[in-house]
């Protein structure tokens, strides 16, 4: 079949590259991790009492960065969720949140790159691993906060696939 809108040039290496991610899609979906939650810190938990009292109708607004880390020797993945919370789209932060999850991963090593030593883990499990730890930090949050005029600045159920990778 002849696609119009494709060269000859463009057209092989295309049909490779989608074959490619296909099949790399497919390794994905059969691979299991052996995981369980290893350890929480708390790194930071941060709050700047308003200037003037807060209405009951005002919007907390959270700005979430999360990031990992590998430790291939102790076989950890760490997930560092830090929550900044402002307060109708304002500019100032009133309230941060920081925390290391640690997990336990026992197979790590089946997703290390022999040649390049570094670990290749599928996006799936990142985002299992984000969204078990934008939960954990909710809850932590509402403990962290109970009784201050944070307490009602309860993290919303967010979509952990939907976070952009800088």
């Amino acid at each position: 079949m002849v696609f119009p809108y494709l060269n000859q040039e463009n057209s092989i290496p295309f049909r490779i590259k989608t074959v490619k991610q296909v099949a790399e899609n497919l390794n994905m979906a059969k691979q299991k991790f052996n995981f369980q939650l290893r350890n929480i810190d708390v790194v930071d938990v941060f709050q700047k009492n308003p200037e003037k009292p807060i209405p009951k109708e005002c919007q907390f607004n959270f700005d979430i960065n999360i990031q990992q880390r590998i430790s291939g020797e102790e076989k950890l993945i760490i997930v560092a969720p830090t929550i900044s919370i402002r307060i109708n789209n304002g500019n100032e932060v009133c309230g941060r949140f920081k925390a290391n999850i640690f997990f336990d991963v026992q197979n790590l090593d089946d997703f290390k790159d022999t040649d390049t030593n570094n670990f290749d883990i599928p996006e799936p499990f990142i985002t299992t691993l984000n969204s078990i730890s934008i939960s954990t930090s909710r809850g932590l949050m509402f403990s962290a906060f109970k009784g201050t005029f944070l307490h009602s600045a309860i993290l919303p159920v967010i979509n952990p696939g939907d976070f952009k990778k800088e």
